[in-house]
């Protein structure tokens, strides 16, 4: 096969994936190998970057949280802007949990 055939082999292959586990995760994290501005969520082993919220996210997401809080109280409890960790290969960072107090 010539270089060019080759080079299209390679540009057209599936990508390496590699699954990371939480703990993985936060021992990459904890040795600084990423940048500190990234906003990264672990879903299905695979390391997701996020983007930055903007204005209007950050203004829906106050008008909701207030929402909830009005609506919702004292049967549940909102929790804004938190890790969640579901399983070993799963943390997403959802705009709110809704919880039932303990």
């Amino acid at each position: 096969m010539n270089a060019p055939a080759r080079l299209l082999q390679a540009a057209l292959a599936e990508p390496v994936r590699h699954q990371f586990t939480r703990a993985e995760y936060h021992a990459m994290a904890a040795a600084d190998v990423f940048q500190p501005d990234l906003d990264l969520e672990l879903i299905d082993g695979e390391l997701i970057e996020m983007p930055a919220d903007g204005h209007r996210t950050i203004d829906w997401n106050a008008v909701f949280n207030r929402w909830l809080v009005e609506s919702l109280s004292p049967t549940f409890m909102t929790i804004p802007n938190k890790s969640l960790e579901i399983s070993d290969h799963d943390e997403p960072k959802p705009d709110f949990w809704i919880l039932t107090p303990t």
